[in-house]
């Protein structure tokens, strides 16, 4: 208890050093780590680049620390600290990068999907790393100077980190500026630089002028079928919009184990194999999917402030309900019928704040019941989000693979028990998809349909890397590379006269991606606007008429 009232004299300059030192390492491990793994030998002009970036990064977090850091208001540095720690663990456990898209995905997390995230390797991670160091500063006391002299020691750290910083730097330039072309993302695991610029552009992006709200697909229509030998029933699509699956573990795709027992033996089944996502977190990419942009153009601003396919359909008189049990819609359904399903489902079958995917079927009858014209609904799933891959699916669901990974500390778990917890929640997902089905075949005042599309895939410790929303521009293909399926009843078949054996041709051979549920949407409920680009609506491609 003594050690907690006395108080350490040091000089600020000191301070300074000791902090940028400090911070410059620890926080940064995941960072050194990865620097270190791409250097090609351990030759002494690498060694020396090695060191000269610690240099660069003691350099600038001085001349950083000297702006903020002022007698002994030590707010600021505090604050770095704890982030810097947080920001660091998930670098360092999961390889994580931090953007502008993390910090996206970040804001956008509920209370359920945090606590999923807090370990005790993490609390522990915090309490060294961020929490005592901030003890530590608040028992400093600043020896005191003079104005002008606190100025002449700022200016003398400033110019000599400067100094020191080009002296260290110019003779390897051109190391410097190659590494960085070929590894330009690394830079995203260097705190607090990371989570500072991601932070600007997140505010910026948050308090610029909002653009005026654009009505797309003002001339839509519906087109009835042309064939009058039979009756016209209204349709009925169910879309299945999945959490973090990936392509790759779905035996669809030709994965080695049986994560997909039942739709294999399910009729009129369309699987695209060569699908991708927009982006590789849920905040970007189900705003894109639903969007007009695609992901070479999207922009979160003008997706925002436009329509989307939901609100272009219910303009035309198809009945929209959207069904959450996810981290919410981020906007999409913001002008259509939207419900939770925590709100009335048990609190037992809703563990942290989210139920098992399968309630998200509860009760939805009496929604059907009461349609009379084209409907669509969106069942947003909680799916196969990590690191709890455990808790997404019913603790006495049949046929898991064991043994199993039980803990949200997937880094700690081997390799075989992970990917099992993981595909368990692919086999979950594969059973919620055959009850969709079971219930839209005994909708008989419908033609019905399924589609099935995830928002992004997920790592499961390929090259280092766990959980998703890296860069786009080096993730890779776990987290890109998604499952997008479709199903049509006979019914569906038969009044829409679609060529099947077409859908199955074009679904083995067509790299096809988000940008194609916009249009193929429109599509299917026959929706005709300029808006539409046929060339990115797969249901053109193959319909008789």
């Amino acid at each position: 208890m003594v050690m907690f009232r006395v108080k350490i004299k040091i000089a600020e300059w000191k301070l300074i050093l000791l902090l940028s030192l400090f911070m410059s390492i620890v926080p940064n491990l995941a960072f050194w780590k990865n620097i270190y793994s791409l250097i090609p030998d351990a030759s002494m002009s690498n060694l020396y680049f090695y060191f000269a970036m610690l240099i660069f990064t003691v350099c600038i977090l001085n001349i950083l620390l000297t702006l903020v850091l002022w007698k002994n208001t030590f707010i600021i540095p505090i604050l770095l600290l704890l982030l810097s720690a947080s920001f660091g663990y998930f670098s360092l456990s999961f390889n994580i990068y931090v953007d502008l898209h993390m910090l996206l995905n970040i804001m956008e997390t509920n209370t359920g999907e945090a606590i999923a995230l807090m370990t005790p390797y993490m609390i522990i991670w915090i309490v060294l790393v961020g929490i005592l160091p901030s003890i530590f500063l608040l028992k400093i006391t600043l020896i005191k100077r003079s104005l002008g002299t606190l100025l002449k020691i700022r200016i003398f750290i400033i110019t000599s980190s400067i100094a020191v910083l080009l002296i260290s730097s110019m003779p390897i330039y051109n190391y410097y500026a190659s590494f960085f072309r070929n590894n330009n993302q690394i830079i995203k695991q260097l705190t607090p630089s990371n989570y500072i610029v991601a932070g600007v552009k997140y505010l910026n992006m948050r308090f610029e002028r909002p653009v005026p709200y654009k009505q797309i697909g003002l001339d839509a229509k519906q087109i009835k079928p042309q064939n009058t030998e039979i009756t016209h029933k209204p349709k009925l699509m169910i879309f299945v919009l999945g959490e973090t699956s990936r392509a790759q573990n779905f035996s669809l795709n030709g994965y080695e184990k049986l994560t997909n027992p039942k739709l294999a033996v399910i009729e009129n089944l369309i699987n695209f194999e060569q699908a991708s996502s927009c982006a590789t977190a849920t905040a970007i990419s189900v705003p894109c999917m639903f969007s007009n942009l695609t992901r070479e153009h999207y922009n979160p601003k003008i997706a925002k402030s436009e329509d989307n396919v939901l609100d272009i359909l219910s303009r035309v008189g198809v009945s929209i309900l959207w069904r959450e049990n996810d981290e919410g819609c981020k906007g999409v359904c913001d002008n259509v019928l939207n419900e939770q399903i925590i709100h009335f489902t048990p609190e037992s079958e809703c563990p942290l704040g989210l139920c098992y995917d399968e309630h998200l079927l509860s009760n939805i009858e009496d929604f059907i019941n009461k349609q009379t014209q084209d409907t669509l609904i969106v069942l947003h799933t909680n799916g196969s989000h990590g690191p709890s891959y455990y808790q997404r699916y019913p603790p006495s669901f049949p046929g898991q693979f064991k043994p199993a990974c039980e803990t949200n500390q997937i880094q700690s778990c081997d390799k075989e028990s992970l990917i099992n917890t993981y595909d368990n929640t692919i086999l979950y997902v594969d059973t919620v998809l055959d009850k969709t089905i079971d219930l839209l075949l005994k909708q008989n005042r419908f033609v019905t349909s399924m589609l099935y599309l995830s928002d992004h895939g997920e790592s499961l410790g390929e090259n280092g890397l766990y959980l998703h929303a890296a860069p786009y521009m080096i993730a890779p293909k776990e987290q890109t590379h998604i499952p997008f399926m479709f199903w049509f009843s006979d019914s569906w078949v038969e009044q829409e006269q679609l060529d099947l054996a077409c859908w199955q041709q074009m679904a083995k051979n067509r790299t096809v991606s988000h940008d194609n549920l916009f249009h193929s949407l429109l599509g299917l409920f026959r929706v005709q606007t300029e808006v539409l680009n046929q060339a990115l609506d797969l249901s053109h491609t193959c319909l008789k008429s």
